[in-house]
């Protein structure tokens, strides 16, 4: 199934701002970073820090995926 994934900061410049992947059907959250950061190493030490988002709902890493939907990968702010 095809999703679209929106990253942001730090993770945006390691695995581009807007990526379409494929992944396999029943495909939850954890499945789509493990799957990001087999391909971008470097994004393995970022990527436990993270929150995601659904169609602009705050998502856990066990959540199913379904196609065609948008999942967006914000890492921790900071600064001021």
């Amino acid at each position: 199934m095809k999703i679209s994934v929106r990253s942001y900061g730090a993770m945006g410049d390691m695995v581009g701002k807007t990526t379409n992947l494929e992944i396999h059907e029943g495909a939850r959250i954890s499945d789509l970073t493990h799957m990001l950061v087999t391909q971008f190493p470097k994004a393995q030490g970022l990527m436990p820090s993270c929150c995601f988002a659904i169609s602009n709902q705050f998502a856990s890493i066990d959540t199913e995926l379904k196609p065609d939907q948008e999942v967006s990968i914000l890492p921790p702010a900071s600064g001021g």
